[in-house]
Protein backbone atom coordinates (compact mmCIF):
# COMPACT_ATOMS: atom_id res chain seq x y z
CA UNK A 1 0.00 0.00 0.00
CA UNK A 2 2.10 2.55 -1.24
CA UNK A 3 0.89 6.61 -0.58
CA UNK A 4 1.95 9.47 0.00
CA UNK A 5 0.83 8.96 3.76
CA UNK A 6 3.65 6.31 4.24
CA UNK A 7 6.00 9.12 3.34
CA UNK A 8 4.40 11.52 6.07
CA UNK A 9 4.53 9.00 9.08
CA UNK A 10 8.32 8.29 8.01
CA UNK A 11 9.35 11.87 8.05
CA UNK A 12 7.51 12.48 11.43
CA UNK A 13 9.94 14.51 14.11
CA UNK A 14 10.58 12.74 17.28
CA UNK A 15 11.35 14.66 20.70
CA UNK A 16 13.72 12.41 22.65
CA UNK A 17 13.95 14.43 25.56
CA UNK A 18 10.19 13.99 25.64
CA UNK A 19 10.46 10.29 25.51
CA UNK A 20 13.42 10.29 27.97
CA UNK A 21 11.27 11.94 30.44
CA UNK A 22 10.26 10.35 33.78
CA UNK A 23 6.58 11.91 33.57
CA UNK A 24 4.65 8.94 32.38
CA UNK A 25 2.15 12.13 31.08
CA UNK A 26 4.71 13.63 28.93
CA UNK A 27 5.81 10.66 27.61
CA UNK A 28 2.56 9.49 26.37
CA UNK A 29 1.83 13.13 25.07
CA UNK A 30 4.70 12.63 22.64
CA UNK A 31 3.88 9.46 21.54
CA UNK A 32 0.49 10.44 20.59
CA UNK A 33 1.64 13.70 18.96
CA UNK A 34 3.85 11.76 16.97
CA UNK A 35 1.03 9.97 15.41
CA UNK A 36 -0.79 12.82 14.69
CA UNK A 37 -2.66 13.96 17.84
CA UNK A 38 -1.38 17.68 17.11
CA UNK A 39 -4.38 18.71 14.94
CA UNK A 40 -4.87 22.37 16.02
CA UNK A 41 -8.97 21.36 17.25
CA UNK A 42 -8.03 19.05 19.22
CA UNK A 43 -8.00 19.64 23.13
CA UNK A 44 -7.62 15.90 24.62
CA UNK A 45 -6.39 15.58 27.75
CA UNK A 46 -3.60 13.29 28.26
CA UNK A 47 -6.09 11.10 30.91
CA UNK A 48 -8.44 10.43 28.50
CA UNK A 49 -5.35 8.08 26.69
CA UNK A 50 -5.66 6.03 29.70
CA UNK A 51 -9.45 6.10 29.81
CA UNK A 52 -9.57 4.80 26.39
CA UNK A 53 -7.66 1.93 27.31
CA UNK A 54 -9.88 0.95 29.36
CA UNK A 55 -12.45 1.15 26.74
CA UNK A 56 -10.40 -0.84 24.62
CA UNK A 57 -9.64 -3.58 27.43
CA UNK A 58 -13.21 -3.94 28.15
CA UNK A 59 -14.66 -4.13 24.50
CA UNK A 60 -11.79 -6.68 23.85
CA UNK A 61 -12.65 -8.84 27.06
CA UNK A 62 -9.58 -9.11 27.89
CA UNK A 63 -7.97 -9.26 31.61
CA UNK A 64 -4.74 -10.23 30.94
CA UNK A 65 -3.21 -12.30 27.89
CA UNK A 66 -2.21 -11.18 24.53
CA UNK A 67 -2.85 -8.48 22.12
CA UNK A 68 -1.48 -6.91 18.66
CA UNK A 69 -2.14 -4.20 17.60
CA UNK A 70 -2.08 -3.46 13.69
CA UNK A 71 -0.55 0.37 12.91
CA UNK A 72 0.83 0.36 16.62
CA UNK A 73 2.72 3.50 15.55
CA UNK A 74 5.04 4.44 18.49
CA UNK A 75 3.56 1.87 20.84
CA UNK A 76 1.07 4.38 23.57
CA UNK A 77 -1.65 2.10 22.95
CA UNK A 78 0.68 -1.03 23.40
CA UNK A 79 2.43 0.75 26.50
CA UNK A 80 -0.46 0.72 28.83
CA UNK A 81 -1.16 -3.14 28.18
CA UNK A 82 2.60 -3.95 28.72
CA UNK A 83 2.76 -1.95 31.74
CA UNK A 84 -1.12 -3.86 32.85
CA UNK A 85 1.06 -7.38 32.21
CA UNK A 86 -0.33 -7.83 28.95
CA UNK A 87 2.34 -9.85 26.31
CA UNK A 88 1.65 -7.77 23.70
CA UNK A 89 2.84 -7.47 19.62
CA UNK A 90 2.73 -5.00 16.84
CA UNK A 91 3.39 -4.26 13.49
CA UNK A 92 3.28 -0.89 11.42
CA UNK A 93 4.68 0.41 7.74
CA UNK A 94 6.86 3.46 9.50
CA UNK A 95 10.26 1.78 10.86
CA UNK A 96 10.59 5.00 12.70
CA UNK A 97 7.47 4.74 14.70
CA UNK A 98 8.63 0.98 15.52
CA UNK A 99 11.63 2.21 16.64
CA UNK A 100 10.07 4.59 19.20
CA UNK A 101 7.31 1.81 20.35
CA UNK A 102 10.76 -0.40 21.06
CA UNK A 103 12.24 2.46 22.90
CA UNK A 104 9.64 2.93 25.33
CA UNK A 105 8.51 -0.72 25.81
CA UNK A 106 11.61 -2.54 25.45
CA UNK A 107 12.93 -4.43 22.74
CA UNK A 108 12.60 -7.69 24.56
CA UNK A 109 9.15 -6.89 25.92
CA UNK A 110 7.55 -7.53 22.07
CA UNK A 111 6.70 -10.93 20.97
CA UNK A 112 6.48 -9.66 17.55
CA UNK A 113 7.40 -6.20 16.20
CA UNK A 114 6.78 -6.20 12.60
CA UNK A 115 7.50 -3.77 10.05
CA UNK A 116 5.42 -4.30 7.02
CA UNK A 117 2.13 -4.10 5.41
CA UNK A 118 -1.04 -4.76 7.06
CA UNK A 119 -2.08 -6.69 4.04
CA UNK A 120 1.29 -9.47 4.82
CA UNK A 121 0.37 -9.54 8.21
CA UNK A 122 1.74 -12.59 9.71
CA UNK A 123 -0.91 -15.13 11.38
CA UNK A 124 1.27 -17.85 12.93
CA UNK A 125 1.51 -16.52 16.02
CA UNK A 126 -1.81 -15.95 18.16
CA UNK A 127 -3.28 -13.40 20.61
CA UNK A 128 -6.22 -12.98 22.86
CA UNK A 129 -7.44 -10.12 21.12
CA UNK A 130 -5.68 -8.00 17.89
CA UNK A 131 -6.82 -4.21 17.36
CA UNK A 132 -6.06 -1.14 15.36
CA UNK A 133 -7.27 2.63 16.11
CA UNK A 134 -7.53 5.54 13.44
CA UNK A 135 -5.67 3.27 10.82
CA UNK A 136 -8.36 1.85 8.59
CA UNK A 137 -8.82 4.95 7.05
CA UNK A 138 -5.27 4.82 5.55
CA UNK A 139 -6.18 2.26 3.26
CA UNK A 140 -7.11 1.98 -0.67
CA UNK A 141 -10.42 0.16 -0.47
CA UNK A 142 -12.73 -1.69 1.07
CA UNK A 143 -10.92 -5.03 -0.94
CA UNK A 144 -7.78 -4.09 1.35
CA UNK A 145 -9.49 -4.09 4.25
CA UNK A 146 -11.19 -7.16 4.11
CA UNK A 147 -7.80 -8.64 3.50
CA UNK A 148 -6.87 -6.90 6.57
CA UNK A 149 -9.78 -8.15 8.41
CA UNK A 150 -9.23 -11.65 7.19
CA UNK A 151 -5.81 -11.20 8.75
CA UNK A 152 -6.62 -9.82 12.28
CA UNK A 153 -9.12 -12.64 12.62
CA UNK A 154 -7.30 -15.30 11.93
CA UNK A 155 -4.47 -14.40 14.56
CA UNK A 156 -6.87 -13.26 16.91
CA UNK A 157 -8.39 -16.18 19.62
CA UNK A 158 -11.02 -14.51 20.54
CA UNK A 159 -11.65 -10.23 19.86
CA UNK A 160 -10.98 -8.14 17.01
CA UNK A 161 -11.54 -4.43 17.69
CA UNK A 162 -11.64 -1.49 15.47
CA UNK A 163 -11.44 2.26 16.67
CA UNK A 164 -12.01 5.17 15.13
CA UNK A 165 -13.31 4.64 11.24
CA UNK A 166 -14.52 7.54 9.35
CA UNK A 167 -18.15 6.95 9.14
CA UNK A 168 -19.72 6.77 5.67
CA UNK A 169 -22.90 8.31 6.90
CA UNK A 170 -20.71 11.35 7.80
CA UNK A 171 -18.39 11.93 4.99
CA UNK A 172 -19.81 15.59 3.50
CA UNK A 173 -19.89 16.59 7.39
CA UNK A 174 -16.73 15.67 7.88
CA UNK A 175 -15.01 17.14 4.34
CA UNK A 176 -17.14 20.55 5.04
CA UNK A 177 -15.48 20.81 9.15
CA UNK A 178 -12.02 19.90 7.41
CA UNK A 179 -12.48 22.60 4.93
CA UNK A 180 -13.77 25.29 7.54
CA UNK A 181 -10.84 24.39 9.79
CA UNK A 182 -7.94 24.24 7.51
CA UNK A 183 -6.93 26.58 5.06
CA UNK A 184 -6.50 25.20 1.51
CA UNK A 185 -7.50 21.60 2.82
CA UNK A 186 -8.51 20.13 -0.67
CA UNK A 187 -4.71 20.89 -2.27
CA UNK A 188 -3.15 19.94 0.79
CA UNK A 189 -4.97 16.80 1.03
CA UNK A 190 -5.31 16.06 -2.66
CA UNK A 191 -2.53 13.52 -1.88
CA UNK A 192 -3.84 11.84 1.35
CA UNK A 193 -6.93 10.20 0.77
CA UNK A 194 -9.34 8.71 3.19
CA UNK A 195 -11.00 5.87 3.19
CA UNK A 196 -14.91 6.17 4.78
CA UNK A 197 -16.67 2.57 6.14
CA UNK A 198 -20.12 1.69 6.86
CA UNK A 199 -21.19 -0.30 9.75
CA UNK A 200 -23.00 -2.45 7.20
CA UNK A 201 -20.19 -3.41 5.83
CA UNK A 202 -18.85 -4.85 9.20
CA UNK A 203 -22.33 -6.15 9.55
CA UNK A 204 -21.87 -8.24 6.92
CA UNK A 205 -18.65 -9.27 6.90
CA UNK A 206 -19.49 -10.81 10.17
CA UNK A 207 -22.76 -12.87 9.14
CA UNK A 208 -20.46 -14.06 6.09
CA UNK A 209 -17.60 -15.23 8.86
CA UNK A 210 -19.80 -16.48 11.92
CA UNK A 211 -18.51 -13.44 14.02
CA UNK A 212 -20.83 -11.09 16.43
CA UNK A 213 -20.17 -7.35 15.77
CA UNK A 214 -20.59 -4.50 18.50
CA UNK A 215 -20.52 -0.61 17.82
CA UNK A 216 -20.03 0.70 20.99
CA UNK A 217 -20.35 4.35 21.92
CA UNK A 218 -16.83 5.92 22.50
CA UNK A 219 -16.55 9.24 23.92
CA UNK A 220 -13.46 11.15 24.10
CA UNK A 221 -13.79 14.97 25.47
CA UNK A 222 -12.05 16.99 23.75
CA UNK A 223 -11.58 15.21 20.35
CA UNK A 224 -12.73 17.02 16.69
CA UNK A 225 -12.89 13.78 15.07
CA UNK A 226 -15.13 12.23 17.28
CA UNK A 227 -18.33 12.86 15.87
CA UNK A 228 -17.39 11.64 12.41
CA UNK A 229 -16.18 8.33 13.64
CA UNK A 230 -17.32 5.00 14.78
CA UNK A 231 -15.74 1.83 16.43
CA UNK A 232 -16.29 -1.68 15.60
CA UNK A 233 -15.54 -5.26 17.89
CA UNK A 234 -15.73 -8.51 16.70
CA UNK A 235 -15.94 -11.97 18.54
CA UNK A 236 -15.42 -15.11 17.54
CA UNK A 237 -18.22 -17.37 18.39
Amino acid sequence: MENHWQQLWNGRTINFDELNAQDERRLISELKRIVGWDFKNSHVDVDEFRREYEYLKTNLRVDGGSVFEVGCGTGANLYFFRKDGFKVGGSDYAQNLLDVAEKVIGAENFVECIAGEASQLPTETKYDAVFAAAVFYYFPDTAYVEEVLNLMVAKAKSSVGLLRMLDAATEQDYLAYRRANTKNYDELYKDLPKLFLSKKFFEDYASRNSLTVAFPKHHMPGFWNEQFNFDCFLYKN
